[in-house]
């Protein structure tokens, strides 16, 4: 079954958006490693909460004349008392969820706070220990093939993208009428080469925001590198 054209059309102005704006994201904040080193997450307590709650409920309960009439107080009081051990199973469940979620956030923890007293040497061998540890690019879309980081010094880091190849770039393009009824083109040589050359040029600027926000680097020299660089020609205007 044929997809709608308005969907299809969604679809593909959805891709070339993407490709064109890598660099309007960047999936590390800018890290204040000192203050990442001196906060680690709090370990959770149990309180029993629902348990106390339930227990103030048993003992305040004071059956009504009918109830007593009617011998159903002490089904009433059975009835809360079991309540009380369900609610501090609860409790526990609770508290054994909010315990596994402490360890992984402590052993993120403890992650950054090495890479923390690794950054506090700076350093080449620093940066790449750190780089190697982050994997940066690792769940980036549409960054490009690879991405090489090469520490120099303390300030500078030198990085070379492959990037992704022009057929990326989707060859055609749908639009509706007012009609309702899709009219389907031919991107042309120009259009492709124009979207192709916004989209390295974000990949290029994200490479560089991710190195800022995670490096105590001055400067960051990065290289896109293309599988047909005769076929580009990489002047302005820029992705802002």
């Amino acid at each position: 079954m044929c997809e709608d054209p308005q969907e299809l059309a969604y679809k593909l102005k959805e891709i070339i958006d993407s490709l064109t704006s890598v660099h309007a994201d960047c999936s590390s904040e800018e890290i204040d490693w000192e203050h990442v080193a001196s906060a680690p997450p709090l370990k959770p307590q149990i309180t029993y909460k629902r348990k106390k709650k339930a227990e103030r409920e048993a003992r305040d309960y004071s059956p009504s004349l009918l109830e007593k009439m009617l011998f159903l107080d002490k089904l009433k009081r059975a009835r809360l008392e079991r309540r009380v051990e369900e609610l501090e199973k609860v409790d526990v469940e609770e508290y054994e969820y909010e315990l596994k979620e402490y360890q992984k956030a402590y052993e993120e923890w403890e992650k950054k706070k090495r890479l923390s007293e690794l950054l506090r040497k700076r350093g080449v061998d620093a940066y790449k220990d750190v780089i190697l540890e982050l994997e940066l690019f690792k769940n980036v879309p549409y960054i490009g093939e690879f991405v090489d980081l090469k520490p120099v010094s303390d300030e500078v880091m030198v990085c070379n993208l492959a990037a992704n190849s022009i057929d990326l770039i989707p060859k055609y393009k749908i639009k509706i009428l007012k009609s309702g009824r899709p009219s389907v083109g031919e991107l042309s040589a120009t259009e492709r080469f124009r979207l192709y050359k916004e989209h390295i040029c974000s990949s290029v600027i994200r490479v560089a925001r991710e190195i800022f926000a995670v490096l105590p680097v001055e400067i960051a020299i990065v290289t896109a590198v293309v599988k047909d660089p005769q076929s580009v020609s990489f002047e302005g205007p820029f992705p802002a």
